[in-house]
């Protein structure tokens, strides 16, 4: 039998560990939200802003994300929210983790100087290999999108209410309205 001083430190060590493992459940929102700002603003070299995030069983959301144009202050990227349905047999079985992906409002800014050179600066795309790429989401839904085109000297032109539903499986099924 352990002697009574040792059992009382193992008892507070393991209600500490509790304690903290209940306040990051508690608090994963928040830890989520920071984390994806604080990792998206490295990556994208730019201000990354996000209102809210909902981590739920089964779900995602993500409301009010805002990027900025890398190295400016002006807005490169608005969505309004982002809602994810996750399935976790689907994942393990054929690698679709995600069953639905809803992008409600996006409104993506595009910037051109004078004589049309882009000045607008996008993530560069990896390398794609030869062989087939399994897309992780089942379907995706784009609703009232918009493309705002500026240009240095000219009024600013904007495509606007273009929705996008596309269908991921032995192929791609996409429609655009």
């Amino acid at each position: 039998m352990a002697p009574p001083r040792k059992r009382t430190k193992k008892r507070k060590c393991c209600y500490a560990l509790i304690g903290l493992f209940v306040v990051c459940l508690l608090a994963r929102n928040v830890i989520v939200r920071y984390a994806v700002v604080q990792i998206g603003s490295c990556l994208l070299d730019s201000r990354v802003e996000i209102t809210r995030v909902s981590i739920g069983l089964t779900s995602i959301q993500v409301v009010g994300i805002h990027v900025d144009e890398p190295g400016s202050r002006d807005t490169q990227i608005d969505v309004k929210q982002v809602s994810i349905k996750l399935t976790l047999w689907q994942g393990i079985r054929r690698g679709v983790w995600a069953e639905q992906v809803f992008v409600d409002q996006p409104t993506l800014h595009v910037r051109f100087d004078r004589n049309g050179k882009l000045l607008s600066k996008f993530p560069a795309g990896g390398e794609s290999e030869s062989a087939a790429t399994k897309v992780p989401i089942a379907s995706l839904d784009v609703r009232d999108a918009m493309l705002v085109v500026h240009q240095v000297g000219k009024d600013s032109f904007a495509v606007s209410n273009a929705d996008l539903a596309a269908a991921f499986a032995e192929e791609i099924k996409l429609r655009a309205s």
